[in-house]
C-alpha cells in the first residue's frame, strides 16, 4: 500500500528531467511511494520525459491541470494522491537520497503531523556578494525567505511553522485536507491580482493549533539556483509579488479567514526561540550596519537591492489594493473558505 506521495508542479520539461534523474537515485523507503508530476500552464506534452524513468521510479504518475497556478497543481496532485502522507517539492529542487527515509523515520512517531528540513542553494553560477547580506541568522542557523533557503543546521528539532517552505513541505494528508490546504501561488501575469499567500496561511492555521514543524536535517534538498534569480531584477519582482501576498493576507485577516500571527506556540523548542542578549542584539541591528554601510561596498550593494525591493513590494501592495476595490470576482477569490 503507498504511503509517501511526492507531489511535484512543473512547466518545464528541462527541469522535470533534471528532477525526475536525480530521483531515479534515491534510496527507497520500506513502505511505497508514488510520485505525482504535475503539469499546467504551458501546453507541452511532457510523456516521453515521464516515458523514461517510468521503469525506474515506481508508481511515477504524469496529469495535466488546465487552470494556471502552482497552488492548483499541487491541490490537483493531491486529489488523486493514495498516501497518507504528502511530500511536496519543486521540480528545480534535488532532493537528497535519503529524503524518503528520513520522512519515513520521521513520521514513524504518530504524533507528528508536519516535517521540514534543510533547502540549500545550488547556484549554477557564483552569486553577486551583496547576496550574502539576505541570509537572516538565528540561534540555530540562517535562512533567506527571498529565495526560500533554510541552512538550520545538523539537529532535529521543533522549530515554528513558517520555516518550511513549498520546495520541502511535508505533511499528513488528514490534516492537510482539514486545514483547507494552500493559499493561491505562482499565476501568469495577467492573472498577478489573484495570487495570494501560498504555503503561509496553512502553516499558520498549523500553529495556532499546536502543531510545530518537525524539523530533520536529513529531510533535506538543494534549489538549483540559476544567475538570473540572484539579480537585482528577480528581487525586484519578488518584493512585487510579497507585497500582492502582504495584501492578500491583510484582507483575510480582517475577515477572520487567517490568524496572521508569527509567534511560536508553546510547543516549539526553547532554544529556538531564545533571544540572545541585548547588548548583541543592539550591536547587530545598529552598529555593525553602521560599519559595514562604511567600509563595506558589498554591503552597500546590498542596501540598494533592498531599497528595491522595498519599492517593488509597496508597489505590489499598491496594485492588489486597487485591483481588490475594482473587482468583486477578485473579492470573492480572495475571501474563500479554501481553495480545494
Amino acid at each position: 500500500m503507498i504511503k509517501y506521495s511526492v507531489i511535484v508542479p512543473t512547466c518545464h520539461k528541462d527541469l522535470t528531467e533534471m528532477f525526475l534523474e536525480n530521483f531515479a537515485k534515491i534510496n527507497a523507503p520500506k513502505d511505497e511511494y508514488e510520485v505525482i508530476i504535475v503539469h499546467n500552464a504551458v501546453k507541452e506534452d511532457f510523456t516521453p520525459v515521464i516515458e523514461q524513468y517510468s521503469s525506474q521510479i515506481p508508481n511515477l504518475q504524469y496529469v495535466w491541470e488546465e487552470q494556471a497556478g502552482s497552488t492548483e497543481a499541487r491541490h490537483t496532485g493531491v486529489r488523486i494522491s493514495n498516501g497518507e502522507i504528502l511530500c511536496f517539492t519543486d521540480d528545480d529542487c534535488l532532493v537528497d537520497k535519503n529524503w524518503l527515509v528520513a520522512i519515513e523515520k520521521t513520521f514513524e512517531d504518530k504524533e507528528v503531523v508536519f516535517a521540514g528540513g534543510n533547502i540549500l542553494p545550488k547556484f549554477e553560477e557564483t552569486p553577486p556578494k551583496w547576496l550574502e547580506y539576505y541570509w537572516v541568522k538565528n540561534n540555530v542557523g540562517k535562512f533567506m525567505p527571498e529565495l526560500s533557503f533554510i541552512d538550520f543546521g545538523d539537529k532535529c528539532m521543533k522549530i515554528p511553522t513558517w520555516f518550511v517552505f513549498g520546495a520541502n513541505f511535508i505533511i499528513r494528508k488528514e490534516t492537510f485536507l482539514e486545514c483547507g490546504g494552500f493559499n493561491p501561488d505562482i499565476y501568469p501575469k495577467e492573472k498577478w491580482e489573484f495570487q495570494g499567500d501560498a504555503e503561509t496561511g496553512l502553516s499558520l492555521k498549523l500553529n495556532e493549533r499546536g502543531y510545530v514543524t518537525h524539523f530533520n536535517p536529513e529531510i533535506k534538498v538543494e534549489h538549483v539556483t540559476p544567475a538570473s534569480r540572484a539579480s537585482v531584477e528577480y528581487f525586484k519582482k519578488r518584493g512585487f509579488f510579497q507585497g500582492i501576498s502582504d495584501n492578500y493576507s491583510k484582507i483575510r485577516e480582517q475577515a477572520g479567514l487567517m490568524p496572521f500571527k508569527y509567534k511560536a506556540n508553546e510547543n516549539v523548542d526553547k532554544s529556538f526561540v531564545k533571544k540572545p542578549f541585548l547588548l548583541k542584539r543592539k550591536f547587530d541591528k545598529i552598529v555593525l550596519p553602521i560599519f559595514r554601510k562604511m567600509f563595506n561596498k558589498d554591503y552597500k550593494e546590498y542596501l540598494d537591492v533592498k531599497h528595491a525591493y522595498a519599492t517593488s513590494r509597496a508597489e505590489g501592495k499598491a496594485f492588489h489594493e486597487k485591483a481588490f476595490k475594482a473587482s468583486p470576482e477578485l473579492q470573492d477569490w480572495v475571501k474563500k473558505e479554501t481553495y480545494l
